[in-house]
C-alpha cells in the first residue's frame, strides 16, 4: 500500500511536491499503481494498514478517496466500503459494580465432629492441610475455643472487649455465647479480622 502523509514533502515516485498544488490533496497517492494493491482488486476484498501512530493519511484507490486514521487498521471487504476500522473501536467504560446475592445468617449448635465421616479426627493444635487431607479434599476446617469465666478481672476494668485474629484461611467466622461476631472472606493469602 502507497499512502500520504499530509505533511509529506516527496510524491511516491521520489519527487518533490509542489504544495502550491492545492487542488486534490489525494493526488500523490495513487493506490492503483502498487502492484499489491492490483493483486487485491482481483479478490474483490482489501485490508490496509497504517503504522505511523501520530498522522491521519488520505489515499486515492480506484477513484475513491479514503482517509485512514493514524495506527490502524482498514477492513474494505468490496474494496469501497470501509466496514471495520480498528481506529473506532473504544475502551469500554462500564465498570463491574458487585451486589451481594445472599445475605447470610448464623446460628450456634454444637455437633460430633466425629459423627460426619468415619475419616473425621480432632487433634490439639494446627495441623498442615495437605499432611491431613492426602490432598483428597479442598476443605478443613479449624475450631477453637476460648472460655472466659465470668469473674474474670479484666471483664470488670473495662467496658469492651477487642479480638484480634490474623490468619491465612480463606474465611473465617466468629461466635461469642452463640452468636454471630464476624466473618471475613479473603481472597488473598491473609487478612485481619477486628471486632470491638
Amino acid at each position: 500500500m502507497v499512502v500520504q502523509d499530509e505533511e509529506d514533502e516527496y510524491r511516491h515516485d521520489g519527487s518533490l511536491n509542489d504544495k502550491s498544488e492545492e487542488e486534490d490533496p489525494y493526488d500523490d497517492v495513487d493506490m492503483s499503481e502498487n502492484d499489491e494493491v492490483a493483486n487485491a482488486q482481483d479478490d474483490g476484498e482489501r485490508d490496509d494498514t497504517t503504522s505511523n501512530p501520530s498522522f491521519e493519511f488520505k489515499v486515492r484507490f480506484n477513484g475513491q478517496h479514503y482517509n485512514l486514521p493514524a495506527w490502524s487498521i482498514s477492513i474494505f471487504p468490496d474494496c469501497k466500503i470501509v466496514v471495520f476500522n480498528t481506529a473506532m473501536v473504544k475502551e469500554p467504560t462500564l465498570l463491574p459494580k458487585m451486589n451481594p446475592v445472599v445475605r447470610f445468617a448464623w446460628q450456634s449448635y454444637n455437633a460430633n465432629t466425629k459423627s460426619l465421616d468415619d475419616r473425621a479426627f480432632t487433634k490439639d493444635g494446627l495441623v498442615e492441610q495437605l499432611s491431613m487431607t492426602w490432598d483428597k479434599s479442598d476443605y478443613m476446617w479449624y475450631t477453637t475455643y476460648v472460655n472466659i469465666g465470668p469473674n474474670e478481672q479484666f471483664l470488670k476494668s473495662i467496658q469492651s472487649s477487642q479480638l484480634t485474629v490474623y490468619s491465612v484461611g480463606h474465611s473465617m467466622q466468629v461466635f461469642v455465647n452463640g452468636k454471630s461476631f464476624g466473618i471475613n472472606i479473603s481472597s488473598y493469602l491473609h487478612f485481619i479480622l477486628d471486632q470491638v
